[in-house]
């Protein structure tokens, strides 16, 4: 699951100098208030995460059901790598995988963790 691979990333032992910020507050939100390494935000505005995207690296979009998804839209004005479901309606116009760099798309949520570290360590934590 979504959960469990970022726990593992999250854990203080792996790329402990990297923060996960979780922003939203969607019906599982409550599994990573406890994470080590973890900054929940709850609900944003718009013109507040265009200033939290401006630090960020990776934009992790693991949505069941999402029409478009704008935050992916942003993530990649913003020239972060992308890491999002097939479920994203935007995703097969704005993520390729592997074919722009910084960009990338899984298939299932198995793959998260791998993308996840891979992209890590390409940034070179």
């Amino acid at each position: 699951s979504v959960w469990e691979s970022l726990s593992k990333i999250c854990h203080p032992t792996n790329f402990s100098r990297w923060t996960l910020h979780v922003y939203g507050t969607g019906p599982l939100s409550y599994c990573y208030e406890h994470l080590p390494n973890v900054r929940m935000h709850g609900f944003k505005q718009p013109k507040e995460i265009a200033g939290e995207i401006a630090f960020a690296k990776i934009l992790v979009a693991p949505s069941l059901k999402e029409p478009w998804g704008v935050q992916i839209h942003e993530a990649t004005c913003a020239g972060l790598c992308v890491i999002c479901s097939h479920t994203c309606g935007s995703s097969p116009h704005l993520v390729k995988n592997n074919f722009i760099e910084k960009k990338i798309a899984f298939l299932t949520f198995t793959k998260i963790r791998y993308q996840i570290f891979r992209t890590i360590i390409e940034e070179g934590e």
